[in-house]
């Protein structure tokens, strides 16, 4: 069974002329989010010949860990659930969607929130009074 990951509302779209990190496309224009430069010139998609799937604001946040083969790297995230309130990361590596896992056999700080992917990558979301402050 093979399964393929979501499409998602940010695609990369090449590199910064500025510092050379990624592109992502969000809102319709091109951005870097190291740098914050943003590509105006970049044709907008007509809303019209969009599917009718209503979008989902994601977020980005960075990786806060100790590993620095990782410190470039970003995982998007969305609030979603019942009532809209449940944070929902997408694996930095695979892009789905991970679920919550609980914290056993450590010490449950009120800030970090685990999370697992169907491949089984694992990840730790960090924050502060509701706010997302990075991920390791």
């Amino acid at each position: 069974m093979t399964s393929t990951a979501p499409a998602s509302i940010e695609t990369f779209t090449g590199t910064c002329p500025r510092c050379d990190a990624e592109l992502y496309t969000n809102y319709g224009e091109p951005q870097c989010l190291p740098c914050g430069y943003v590509d105006y010139r970049a044709a907008r998609e007509d809303p019209e010949s969009s599917d009718a799937r209503p979008m989902r604001l994601a977020y980005r946040c960075r990786y806060v860990g100790l590993t620095p083969a990782l410190k470039d790297r970003t995982m998007s995230y969305h609030y979603g659930g019942p009532e809209g309130v449940a944070l929902i990361p997408a694996c930095p590596w695979c892009l789905t969607d991970m679920t919550p896992v609980s914290l056993t056999g450590m010490r449950k700080s009120t800030r970090d929130l685990r999370f697992v992917c169907p491949v089984d990558h694992r990840i730790t979301v960090l924050g502060a009074k509701g706010a997302v402050e990075g991920w390791r």
